[in-house]
Parts: C-alpha cells; structure tokens; sequence
C-alpha cells in the first residue's frame, strides 16, 4: 500500500535527520565498500574499520596527528548519520562489528560507479525486461489460485522493477553525467582555443545528438511493447479479482513510462543546447575568429567604473501625416446609371447599294464593256472618292456572278481612278459564257 506524502514528511521534519559528509568521509566509506567487494566479507569488526581509517588517511593527508582519535570520532559520526550499522549481538561496552548500510551503499555507488547508457546496454536491458513481462503473461495465464498469482507474478514484477528498469535508470545518471562534462569539455575548448575549436565542437555535438537519437528510438520501441505485454496482464488480473496484481502492473506500467519520459526530455534538451551552440559558433566565433571584438566588449565592461560609457538617444519629431485621420471611412452605394428598359424601334431605309451596284454592272457589259477595267472605270464615277475602294471588290464579286471571265496566267495591271489600280480580267460578250 502507498504511504501518505504528508506522513513521510512529517516523520522527517520530526526526527530532524540530516548528512553532513567531507571529502574524507567519502573516501574512508567508498574504501570500506572497496574492501568488502574484494573480501566478500560484508561485515568489519571496529578494530578492522579503524585501521582502514588511518590507511585512508594516511594516502590523503600524510603525516596527520591523532588518527585514531579521529577514527573513533568517525566511526561515531557514521553510525549517527545511517552510514554504518552494528550488526552484532555484543554489548555496547564491547566493540561490535559494523556493516554499510544501503544508504551509503547506494550513495558510493552512485559516486564510483560509472555505468553509462549506451544503445547496446539499453537495447539489452529493454530485451531481458521485453522477456521476462512474457514469462510472467504465461504464468499470469496458467495461475488459478491467489498464491500463484502471488508467487508467480506479484513476486517477479516486483524483480522488474529493482533489475531492470531501475538498472536502466541506474544508467541513465550516468548518460547525464557524461553529458555534462561532454558540455563543459566544449566550454573549456570554445574558452581555450576560439576559432580552432569550431570542428572539434560540431564533431562532439553530432555525436552525443546521434546517440541520444538511437536512445531514444529503442526507449520508445520497447515502451510500446512492454505496454502491450502490461495492458494484458492489467487484463487478466482484473478478471480474476487480483489487486495486488494490479498494483504491481500499474507499478511497473510507471517506471517504464518514466523511463521513456527521460529519454524524451533529455532529448528536447540536447536539442536547445545543439542549437544554441550551433548559433554561438556561427554568430560569435566564426564572425570574431581573433577575438578582437569580444576583447574590446570584455575590457569596455571591466573598465566601466573608470572608464564609464552612457548610450544617449535623442528623441525624434514624430512623422506628419498628409492626410487627417479619419476614424470611420464610408464608402459610396455601388449605383448604375438609370436606363430605359424597353427599348425604342427605330425604322432604318433599306441598303439599295447592292441593287444599284448590280445594276450599273449589267448595264456597263450591255454597252460592250470586254475587260474588268472597263467597268470598273465607268462605274467609280457613281461613288464618292472615300468608297471607291471597297467598290472595286464589290464590282469584280458582281461580274463574276453576272458573266463567266476567263482566266489567263499573267493578268495585266490596270489604273481604274487615281491612286487606283486592279489586276484586269477579260470578260467574253456572248451570252453563253454565263
């Protein structure tokens, strides 16, 4: 069952419990843990701690006074602070044999340890967790009675959780540890070399962008299939009335949901700072490769209290209009103008010109007219100057209806009028040649 924050708290602030650890400290249990692992002996007795002590010291701070002294009062400390727990049933006036507790054991880990996240790593540790949620979904099948849900999945996700996703997050740490140094090592190499830095910096950058991307794809592959494995189990176990069953899934279903979380913030993080080292490098380095400018800004700034500059704006005339302002513009009715809607008829005197035309040229080839030209000839007369040009065509359309003319290879060019010329047909008198 989940403890009460408030209660948790509470107890804290009551019991007024606090760690207060030097460098010395440190070292002296980081040693003791040291020892135990080579030793596969996990317990000391307080004469073995004593000694490890001044071993301790004496590497660190040669020559220091009242060692033993100081190992008493340390052990002391120690055990005060939840750092060393006796394990043995003496009395308190006998020495008794100390042991780390987990506390420590977790703190020295976390400082000595330095187990990073890779995609090899990572991609084994989500296949063993991948694995073992699909034994337990078949024993979750199998399981009839609430002991064998008990032992045969309450019990092993519970080791899920401590192996491998807490071995994940127990990595993740050390990814974030990397990355910070991996930033303070370009810090120190943009601080150190400026300008000769550059690809160094970008070569860095794209590795640790492309590492986190691989990371990141795998956490989310294996979200999606450990949640599938998870929501079946959910299925399950709800269906044959298991609550603790249901507390261990939702409890696993958290981890592997922050554990992917991480991987998305780390990523957006990553993704800020590539930027934003991406534009110093552009903007500032690249454009300054002597550091002349930033020179000049960093002794401006230093020297301001002897040397104090001022930025001085002087206030302009606002700009004229050319026109007054005008809160609300109307605009004109879109109008047409008015017109009639019946129309009126009016009577036009028939065009007589065709009649006429055709007239005058039957009564020019009645008179013996032989060529085109000839009747052309006397029949402009009959029309202004300005129509005599659209008259010729006309003239020649109407003789080719009236009489059939003969056609020759070369036809012969003919002034008609001034300014006036037609290419000249001859035209047969016999009636026949209609």
């Amino acid at each position: 069952m989940k403890q009460d924050p408030h209660q948790i708290l509470s107890g804290l602030a009551a019991s007024n419990y606090a760690i207060d650890l030097k460098t010395l400290d440190l070292c002296f249990l980081a040693a003791v843990k040291l020892q135990a692992e080579r030793e596969q002996e996990y317990n000391f007795s307080e004469g073995e701690l004593i000694e490890l002590f001044m071993v301790v010291c004496e590497t660190l701070d040669p020559g220091g006074d009242n060692l033993r002294t100081r190992a008493s009062h340390t052990l002391r400390r120690m055990s005060e602070q939840r750092m060393l727990a006796r394990v043995d049933g003496a009395g308190i006036a006998e020495r008794g044999d100390y042991a780390l507790t987990h506390l420590a054991t977790s703190m020295i880990s976390s400082i000595v340890e330095n187990d990073t996240l890779t995609t090899e790593s990572l991609e084994l540790l989500m296949n063993q967790l991948i694995a073992r949620l699909t034994e337990i979904l078949f024993a979750a099948r199998r399981a009839g009675t609430e002991e064998e849900w008990r032992k045969e999945v309450v019990v092993p996700m519970r080791e899920v959780v401590r192996d491998s996703v807490l071995g994940i997050e127990r990595r993740q740490r050390g990814i974030d540890s990397d990355h910070e140094q991996l930033r303070q090592e370009i810090t120190d190499l943009i601080s150190a070399e400026w300008h000769a830095a550059i690809d160094q910096c970008q070569d860095l950058l794209a590795q640790a962008s492309g590492m986190l991307r691989e990371l990141n794809n795998i956490l989310l592959r294996g979200r999606d299939k450990c949640h599938i494995q998870l929501n079946e189990l959910q299925s399950l176990a709800d269906e044959a009335g298991q609550d603790k069953a249901l507390e261990a899934v939702e409890q696993v279903s958290q981890h592997v949901e922050r554990v992917a979380a991480w991987g998305k913030a780390r990523q957006s993080a990553w993704s800020v700072f590539y930027q934003q080292t991406h534009a110093f490098l552009r903007d500032v380095v690249r454009l300054d490769p002597n550091r002349a400018l930033s020179k000049r800004l960093r002794d401006q700034i230093t020297g301001w209290p002897f040397d104090p500059f001022f930025l001085a704006v002087a206030r302009g005339d606002p700009i004229r209009l050319l026109r007054p302002m005008e809160s609300k513009v109307e605009s004109p009715p879109v109008t047409r103008a008015r017109t009639e809607r019946t129309l009126r008829i009016v009577e036009v005197p028939p065009d007589d010109e065709e009649v006429d035309l055709d007239a005058l040229v039957a009564e020019a080839l009645h008179a013996g007219a032989s060529t085109l030209a000839e009747v052309t000839e006397r029949i402009l007369p009959e029309y202004p100057e300005a129509d005599r040009y659209l008259v010729t065509g006309r003239v020649a359309e109407a003789v080719t209806r009236l009489r059939r003319v003969a056609g020759e290879h070369e036809r012969p060019w003919q002034r008609v009028a001034v300014g006036l010329e037609i290419e000249d047909w001859r035209i047969p008198q016999s009636e026949d040649a209609r």
